[in-house]
């Protein structure tokens, strides 16, 4: 059974959710940096615009359905914050850039299509990923799909295509959750799991289902030490962009080549750690590169 909510706000969206108590959620629309763009009404009970973070989205879906086991958030660059978002002994499906919608609309198609004959959750992301590539296209959508288990060239792929490797340093929206995020990706690869900041139940990592190879360990955080040496430089130099990212385009004009420097430097030693990481996965599971040249 499905059931279709739309043209009602996002803070109605959790009642609604618990009336029907689905076992899939499927948000269609726009997203941006993990956030999703939808609207809600003020204290005025106007329509107003919104991103919802999601933090939000996580505390929404705790509180609509106890029985959840997928989401999928089919717009653009809904994936940032994927690990968070797994369901416990479930799925989540997102995108990590820009997507066209008739790519992303046939490959839901096809994943439902596939789920509804008994298919398993990753096998029938993984065929309706081979129909869509076959489907005249262009690009494939830039989707990817997370469980709290995942096989080697699954999580490498995944610990990579998230927020701290998507875009330029200059777009950068914190600079704090930046560090954090290099940090956390150190740990994962050491560890062979990504720690879970909220869940949508009881697990509390995603765990890679083998040991990564250690000598590919030491190469990541070889080259991320790199990274981070970089950030370091560009914070110390430039401590104000710390709590104020937006600073970057009110900087003297006499430092602007500096922080300029800086930042293509931090994106090319990304692209660098990118590159090596690319090199031990296979064709589908290639990393874009950030483009520092």
């Amino acid at each position: 059974m499905v059931e279709v909510v739309k043209d009602r706000p996002w803070s109605e969206l959790a009642v609604a959710m618990a009336a029907f108590s689905p076992d899939i959620f499927h948000f269609i629309g726009h997203g941006r940096n993990g956030s999703l763009d939808t609207f809600d009404v003020d204290e005025e009970n106007m329509r107003s615009r919104c991103l919802i973070s999601p933090a939000k989205l996580a505390h929404t879906l705790q509180s609509g359905s106890p029985r959840l086991r997928g989401v999928f958030l089919s717009g653009c660059q809904t994936a940032h914050w994927a690990p968070h978002l797994i369901p416990h002994d479930g799925w989540f499906l997102g995108t990590t850039r820009d997507i066209d919608d008739d790519s992303i609309a046939f490959l839901s198609d096809s994943f439902y299509e596939f789920l509804c004959d008994r298919r398993e959750p990753r096998g029938a992301f993984d065929e309706a990923m081979e129909r869509t590539a076959a489907g005249g296209f262009g690009e494939l959508p830039s989707a990817t799909m997370w469980m709290e288990e995942l096989d080697h060239d699954e999580f490498l792929h995944n610990v990579f295509s998230r927020q701290a490797f998507r875009i330029t340093t200059r777009h950068e929206s914190s600079f704090g959750d930046f560090d954090d995020a290099l940090r956390g990706v150190d740990s994962s690869v050491r560890f062979g799991r990504i720690a879970l900041r909220e869940t949508l139940g009881a697990a509390r990592f995603v765990r890679c289902s083998g040991e990564l190879d250690p000598s590919l360990v030491r190469g990541i955080r070889q080259r991320l030490a790199v990274v981070q040496a970089d950030l370091r430089q560009l914070r110390s130099s430039f401590p104000r962009l710390v709590t104020d990212p937006g600073y970057w385009t009110r900087v003297p004009a006499a430092d602007t080549d500096f922080l300029n420097h800086l930042g293509e430097r931090i994106d090319r030693s990304r692209d660098f750690l990118l590159r090596f990481v690319n090199s031990h996965l296979p064709d589908d599971k290639q990393l874009p590169l950030i483009g520092a040249g």
